[in-house]
């Protein structure tokens, strides 16, 4: 670790396992529409959805890790540390995330951006691929105002909402008239992990802690144990019992993750790449669907028999595509000074807006969260 302009310590591994988790994001997403526009990706789904209940997990840890010195203290920190952005980026990308499903609608959320009640619904459920955002936001509020007087008890309270979404599958939502919960996929994530957010802002020094042992044989043991435990919990039908291995088979899995990202950080260029992925988090994951989207609504019309024989390769090439553009244009709009599309802009209006919430601290800390990074 290293010490930052803000006066805090450097971890390197967050940031690689931030690149990487962005990394299989992207995947995951190419494989849905490359098959979703009727190419089939059953290996590459298997694959990503190995390691898929890891990522969502850890990354959310990472946020409310590096979240503390906003959550701990005063109403005006937290909104212009990290609310405001937060708002403000909603605010930008809701109408454009539903006119790119109106333009290239979906087979996975086929009635998102046909109706322009979204606009406003978007902000009270969490919608599309920006329920992560929203989440995020939920989060960090739900936190301020918690705090860490009581932890223990909102951890207990909130790991039951967890273990909960874990166990429960559509069936039992359904079959317990949780109806609402059963058909949308965006609210049982929004409810499945505040946990490791809250979790990352209670427990911040005890996690660097535990990444202190050797970084191979731990990544060797922990990722072996996870690949156990995910194989013993597709075996077990009770609902207590499989969430109680999955949650177990998660937090080794996050440890492993942490222990790669870790390995990757000892090295001068996976740092540079990975740390730098885990950095531009937020654009790539805001502008990778500009381009992948419309790639595969393409690919869905031109329908290629030659294409149709590609298998994976199709749905890497498809996200390669969505990260390389969305690295060059988050690039170009912070060249041309349009960082409004992910920062609040200085305007005379936000300023009274603020004036009215609270003046902003007179020494903002720097920080590792991907929302001031990219910048």
């Amino acid at each position: 670790m290293t010490r930052t302009e803000g006066g805090e310590d450097r971890v390197y591994w967050a940031d690689t396992a931030k690149g990487l988790i962005i990394l299989i994001i992207v995947l995951s997403h190419g494989a849905l529409f490359v098959e979703g526009a009727g190419y089939p990706q059953a290996g590459m789904r298997n694959a990503i959805g190995a390691v898929t209940p890891v990522g969502m997990p850890l990354f959310f840890m990472i946020s409310g890790m590096f979240s503390r010195r906003y959550l701990d203290g005063s109403w005006s920190g937290f909104w212009h540390g990290r609310l405001k952005a937060l708002i403000w980026v909603m605010l930008i990308w809701i109408p454009i995330d539903w006119l790119l499903y109106s333009i290239f609608p979906n087979f996975r959320d086929p009635l998102h951006g046909k109706y322009l009640w979204q606009l406003l619904t978007a902000w009270i459920f969490p919608s599309s691929y920006l329920w992560f955002i929203w989440s995020l936001g939920v989060y960090s509020l739900l936190a301020w105002a918690l705090g860490r007087r009581h932890a223990r008890t909102w951890l207990a309270l909130s790991v039951l909402v967890t273990f909960a979404m874990l166990g429960l599958t559509t069936w039992h939502l359904d079959h317990y008239g949780l109806h609402l919960l059963a058909q949308d996929y965006y609210l049982r994530g929004a409810l499945s992990y505040f946990f490791y957010f809250y979790l990352g802002y209670v427990c911040r020094d005890w996690i660097v802690r535990a990444a202190t042992l050797p970084a191979i044989p731990t990544l060797i043991v922990t990722l072996t144990g996870y690949g156990l435990l995910a194989w013993i919990a597709m075996m077990v039908k009770g609902v207590v019992p499989g969430a109680a291995i999955k949650f177990v088979a998660i937090a080794i899995g996050m440890l492993g993750a942490i222990y790669l990202g870790k390995t990757l950080a000892l090295r001068a260029d996976t740092r540079r790449f990975f740390g730098r992925l885990g950095q531009m988090t937020l654009p790539i994951y805001l502008t990778h669907l500009l381009f992948m989207m419309p790639l595969c609504y393409w690919l869905a019309k031109l329908h290629s028999p030659f294409l149709l024989q590609s298998g994976v390769a199709l749905a890497i090439v498809v996200s390669l595509i969505g990260i390389l553009g969305s690295v060059a244009i988050t690039a170009l709009a912070l060249s041309l000074g349009l960082t409004f599309f992910f920062f609040p802009p200085k305007l005379r209006l936000f300023a009274r807006i603020d004036a009215l919430l609270g003046r902003p601290p007179r020494e903002p800390a720097g920080d590792t969260e991907e929302v001031v990074e990219a910048r």
